[in-house]
């Protein structure tokens, strides 16, 4: 799937619709990209992998973790927009200074969006960037979303909340069983079913899926 440049572009699906998946082989796109079009000026790509919160690194402070990834981002730590990022999200500079292993699942994936969208990119690719977020954290985290669309990124991240979806993307893709079952808008996924509502016209995409297959 390619994406046009500002258009935020989410994959959905069920339980085991394939959506990591597609986020992992977009991982892997990311990375050869940085290689083979390195010497493209200004095409930069980022991928949010699922760490600190997956693996929590034993000793590092949240100061060190966001060191160490824009160290292994390839880019300089603008200390200005990190901190900004984190009044953003919310997230206390007292944490910065604890072992990311204390930290709770909220904070840790606080941390782990701030290390990847403190680096500058056209490109950001976020397995479910909101699990785990209390209702605070994430009206922060959407409005930092909507800032970078609005500064021209391009955001591809997957979610299961239909309400998040539908406030904050332009295209959506829907996958069910490692298919890709619709790619458009969320409006033209309710117009395609007749449904008023995002969440209805996807279950009827899924379940349509479903009864074919078996059919």
């Amino acid at each position: 799937m390619t994406s046009p440049q500002s258009c935020e572009v989410i994959v959905l699906g069920g339980g085991k619709g394939g959506k990591t998946l597609a986020t992992e082989l977009g991982n892997k796109s990311v990375k050869m990209a940085l290689i083979e079009r390195s010497a493209e000026p200004g095409v930069q790509l980022l991928d949010m992998p699922d760490f600190p919160e997956a693996y929590k690194p034993e000793a590092l402070s949240g100061r060190e973790f966001l060191r160490t990834l824009a160290a292994l981002g390839r880019a300089h730590p603008d200390e200005a927009r990190t901190a900004a990022l984190l009044a953003e999200l919310e997230l206390e500079p007292a944490a910065l200074e604890r072992p990311v292993r204390t930290l709770s699942k909220g904070m840790t994936q606080k941390l782990g969006l701030a290390a990847a969208l403190s680096l500058e990119r056209e490109l950001y690719v976020l397995d479910e960037p909101m699990s785990g977020l209390d209702p605070a954290a994430r009206v922060a985290v959407k409005s930092v979303l909507r800032r970078l669309s609005r500064e021209g990124r391009t955001l591809f991240f997957t979610s299961h909340v239909l309400a998040d979806v539908d406030e904050l993307c332009s295209s959506i893709a829907v996958l069910e069983r490692a298919r890709l079952r619709f790619r458009g808008s969320p409006r033209a996924l309710c117009e395609r079913y007749g449904e008023p509502s995002l969440e209805r016209a996807f279950m009827r995409c899924i379940r349509d899926d479903e009864h074919a297959l078996r059919a």
